[in-house]
């Protein structure tokens, strides 16, 4: 499936939560994240959205190195509750760096805890 954006209404997956900085990441997925999210708890700066990002030549580098298909790594909802852009874990960590270094960090150990509790290893 070469189409990663889905029209209408898609419901969240809720068993798996992410917070960082005091801010909700919605899931699509069990491991796709809102980029929009992550946009707003970065501080939401205008010259950083998801979408600025994905057309920098590294996420397109890093989308493509990714195994698996687009849509697996990155899914767009156009319309609906759950609109946004949602991206692997891979992605977000990717997402976090160029928006700061400092908020990579924080998103990097939100993720690895999330992850950990999934597998049943928390800390």
């Amino acid at each position: 499936m070469s189409n990663h954006h889905v029209m209408g209404t898609a419901t969240p997956k809720k068993d798996s939560y992410l917070v960082v900085d005091g801010c909700l990441i919605n899931s699509f997925e069990p491991n796709l994240y809102s980029l929009n999210d992550i946009h707003k708890a970065s501080g939401g700066s205008a010259s950083k959205k998801p979408a600025f990002y994905l057309r920098t030549l590294t996420a397109k580098r890093i989308l493509n190195a990714l195994p698996g298909e687009r849509w697996e790594k990155l899914h767009v909802i156009r319309g609906g509750v759950l609109q946004g852009t949602f991206a692997s874990q891979e992605l977000v960590f990717a997402y976090a760096l160029w928006l700061s270094p400092d908020f990579y960090v924080r998103v990097l150990s939100n993720l690895h805890f999330i992850s950990d509790l999934r597998n049943g290893e928390a800390r």
